[in-house]
């Protein structure tokens, strides 16, 4: 026995060696279920290319009963490469009643060092402050020190929540670096672990095709997976993750639970959201006298909303985050988040005579369908009317319940019956006492962004451009109308500067007036005027001509030569259009009179025309780029990339020789 020990000990010094671990890395310092996971993964030698190898990723998650979720955490990666130092920090975080109540962290290097971390050198972080949300969550971030090529890192936690949403939770199966064995295990009687009683537990896999090939699955118990792929790197144009990539859903569901959701259906969520409202919707006497035509007291509804309510999150308690103010308190403080803006909008409309509901959207995020599985998916609340008789606008639907009419408060800058493109293509839940009830946003009701820009000026014998610029803006387009209405007037000059003007520094930009930013029947207008000092720049013969809107070839969706991963998904509609008008000192002849080119995502096309005045000439260009949507599935991902390509190519053709010019003449 002596001589096999001896004998296993040798060889578990060479493969130690030759894996990267080196001779002296001695596995008994490491806890026993991380020295498991270390001698387990022996036999296989670590995915080619990784940085990093996580050896083990398991999840143990109990329910403790009245809303509370235990989760214990463990956690084995073997770093390969100075890119795989990162594995070394772990992050946690929660929203409501969230403590981290223990972390430990092992760093096994390669000379046998023990390096360790305990939970009194966590760094814990309360609340979150930005320009748009004020928060109660907590974040919790921890760092094991002295990593290097070798190292083995372990990390054990546990976590105490109780969430004002109830004992969810759910995880994504995929990581920046490969997995050896990812596990989710849920609640069992017996230790910590809290008999479940009448407690139905939901796990639920989605998305596991084509990503996750080797899964043991017990519904309710645990779920396995092995050789997990690493995410997806520097690949754009992806569909929303939670679309495509493999994650887990849980849900406890517990009918003695009291307070938060129930995500047992769509219709305990929805019944659970309309109560929310019910007590909140309150009167408030802003409008003054009620008027009998409907329209036009929602007209006087809407301009006052837009002018008085602006949008913001501040969520001082751990249910605000799902919970909306009171209608009063919203018009008290003159600022409301998504939900508190509907139910204000409720509220005021009620003071006309009209009801309605709240309604559960997601917008600039997963896509969220009738069929899928109840689970926390929305991020966006909007409001919903009745009507007795349609009022002719583009947001109403007809449904089994009768017509509604889909309003989002935050968007008082859209006119009434109108949603922006975040809601295009888009599903909404509208929650009703008795359960959910789904429409489909109409296609009509979306108000497509778009952007016109003349440019009227001369260019001087310097190449120096002297010009007025009028932009026209439809829809969100650029963002200037929503700029103008909600921000300083200096903040319009440099948000043109950042989202509309390719300018050099030394260029001059001035705001000389702007439309009504409130007045919504009409496209909001913005004048410029632009003093660019090297417009036009000579090579030879040849001069190019500096374009003056944020013109540049959209991106490349991967690197040359790699194979795609991901669907091929590019969202957003849009219509840009430039037309110019300029004199120049001599004559220059275009290098691309006309090119029009149809790709999968555009409809693009130009013209240019000069025509001599005296020494000079007199140009006239015209740019017209409509965008629609690209989608390719998994199986067409190859034929996607190559459709964007052609795309690119043809921008980047209109780029290099649309701005050209030959001089005709002596300059």
């Amino acid at each position: 026995m002596a001589n096999r020990a001896h004998l296993l000990a040798m060889a578990g010094l060479a493969w130690a060696s030759l894996s990267g671990q080196g001779p002296a890395q001695d596995l008994s310092q490491l806890p026993g279920w991380a020295r498991q996971a270390v001698e387990q993964a022996r036999p296989q030698q670590p995915p080619a290319g990784a940085e990093a190898w996580v050896l083990l990723d398991r999840t143990e998650v109990a329910y403790g009963g009245d809303g509370e979720i235990r989760t214990h955490g463990l956690r084995v990666v073997r770093v390969l490469t100075e890119g795989g130092f990162p594995e070394a920090s772990c992050r946690f975080s929660g929203q409501g009643t969230w403590t981290l109540k223990q972390l430990k962290g092992w760093n096994l290097k390669p000379d046998g060092e023990m390096v360790r971390l305990d939970s009194d050198k966590v760094l814990t972080i309360r609340g979150t402050l930005t320009p748009w949300e004020v928060s109660t969550g907590s974040e919790a971030h921890a760092s094991l020190p002295r990593v290097v090529k070798g190292s083995i890192l372990a990390f054990e936690s546990l976590e105490v929540a109780r969430s004002p949403l109830g004992p969810v939770d759910g995880w994504s199966l995929l990581e920046p670096n490969p997995v050896r064995r990812k596990e989710i295990v849920t609640a069992k009687q017996g230790g910590w672990f809290t008999s479940l009683g009448k407690v139905t537990v939901v796990l639920g896999p989605q998305c596991l095709d084509p990503w996750v090939k080797h899964v043991a699955f017990i519904p309710g118990e645990s779920f396995t997976a092995d050789d997990l792929p690493p995410l997806p790197r520097n690949e754009l144009g992806a569909p929303y993750a939670r679309n495509v990539l493999p994650h887990l859903d849980l849900r406890f569901l517990d009918p003695e639970l009291k307070g938060p959701p129930s995500f047992a259906s769509w219709d305990s969520l929805a019944s659970w959201e309309a109560a929310q409202f019910e007590g909140r919707i309150r009167p408030v006497g802003v409008l003054g006298a009620p008027e009998a035509d409907p329209a036009r007291f929602l007209a006087r509804l809407w301009a006052w909303l837009g002018r008085n309510i602006r949008y913001k999150q501040v969520y001082l308690t751990a249910e605000r985050g799902w919970v909306p103010e009171s209608a009063p308190e919203v018009v008290r403080r003159a600022y409301g988040d998504c939900k508190d803006m509907a139910c204000l909008f409720l509220a005021l409309a009620k003071t006309g005579g009209l009801t309605g509901v709240p309604v559960l959207a997601t917008i600039q995020d997963a896509f969220v369908e009738p069929g899928a599985t109840p689970f926390p998916c929305f991020n966006h609340a909007i409001a919903a009317l009745r009507l007795e008789h349609s009022l002719g606008l583009p947001a109403e639907v007809d449904t089994r319940e009768g017509r509604f009419l889909l309003v989002d408060p935050t968007d008082a800058l859209s006119p009434l019956g109108y949603l922006s493109e975040a809601h295009r293509g888009r599903q909404v839940m509208l929650c009703l006492p008795g359960g959910a009830l789904w429409v489909a946003v109409p296609e009509g009701a979306i108000r497509r962004p778009g952007l016109r820009m003349d440019v009227t000026g001369a260019l001087d014998a310097a190449g120096a451009l002297r010009a007025r610029v009028v932009l026209t803006e439809e829809g969100r387009g650029r963002g200037l109308r929503w700029t103008a209405a909600r921000e300083a007037p200096r903040d319009l000059r440099d948000h043109l500067l950042a989202s509309v003007f390719h300018l050099p520094p030394a260029a001059t930009l001035v705001v000389a007036g702007h439309g009504d930013p409130w007045d919504l029947a009409t496209p909001f207008q913005v004048t410029v005027d632009l003093v660019h000092p090297d417009a036009l720049l000579w090579n030879g013969p040849e001069a190019t001509l500096a374009p003056i809107g944020a013109l540049s070839p959209p991106p490349l969706l991967q690197k040359a030569g790699a194979p795609r991963q991901y669907p091929v998904q590019v969202r957003g509609e849009d219509h840009f259009q430039l037309r110019m008008a300029l004199r120049a000192p001599c004559g220059l002849q275009p290098v691309l009179g006309t090119f029009s080119q149809h790709t999968v995502r555009r409809a693009l096309d130009w013209s240019a025309r000069s025509t001599p005045e005296g020494q000079g000439c007199a140009l006239s260009l015209a740019l017209e780029d409509t965008t629609r949507d690209v989608v390719f599935g998994l199986q067409e991902r190859e034929a996607g990339i190559l459709a964007m390509k052609k795309d690119r190519n043809a921008y980047r053709t209109l780029l290099d020789d649309g701005f050209t010019f030959r001089a005709t003449g002596t300059r």
